[in-house]
């Protein structure tokens, strides 16, 4: 936790120098719609399985089949509402960075459950493992496209390949 409570200042540091107060205003925009839907995707299912004695395969099938529902509802939604979300909020210029984070809603919801299964067998190195090499590589990309210009879309970038790398290393070290 310290780490990357560390790297974030680090990687924020950085990015807000390289970066529009715009950008960075979209980017908080883009983060509330996403943030919203992605707790509506969640629906608590994680703290359920974390609070609940034993462990009932049944139990977890279910909540894992429910979250993926949820977080592809809640992509959908978001994809498919962006241009309104986007007036609502700002302007027109977040309808395509909305529409692309909207599948971060999906990765998390897919991984939530055995996310909350390794909480609960409290493997907290495992978890601090995998989102500090998924924030290392992600935020590196994100700062290289900053120094490139890339405004905007560096921070999307940045974004979406977190949750990309947290689902890729989650799935592929078969947790």
């Amino acid at each position: 936790t310290i780490v990357m409570g560390v790297l974030e200042i680090v990687v924020f540091a950085i990015m807000s120098r390289l970066l529009s107060k715009s950008d960075f205003g979209y980017f908080a925009a883009l983060m509330g719609i996403v943030a919203v839907f992605q707790s509506l995707s969640e629906a608590g299912l994680g703290s359920a399985i974390i609070q609940r004695k034993g462990e009932n395969p049944k139990h977890l099938s279910t909540a894992f089949t429910l979250s993926c529902l949820l977080g592809l509802m809640g992509t959908s939604i978001v994809f498919v509402l962006a241009p309104v979300l986007a007036t609502l909020i700002a302007d027109e210029t977040l309808t395509l960075p909305l529409r692309i984070m909207s599948f971060t809603i999906l990765l998390n919801a897919i991984i939530s459950v055995g996310n909350a299964q390794l909480y609960k067998a409290l493997k907290f190195k495992r978890v601090g493992d995998i989102q500090s090499i998924s924030y290392l590589l992600s935020s590196g990309i994100g700062i290289i496209m900053a120094f490139c210009d890339c405004g905007l879309l560096s921070i999307v970038t940045y974004t979406v390949l977190n949750s990309t790398f947290i689902f890729l290393l989650f799935t592929n070290l078969n947790i």
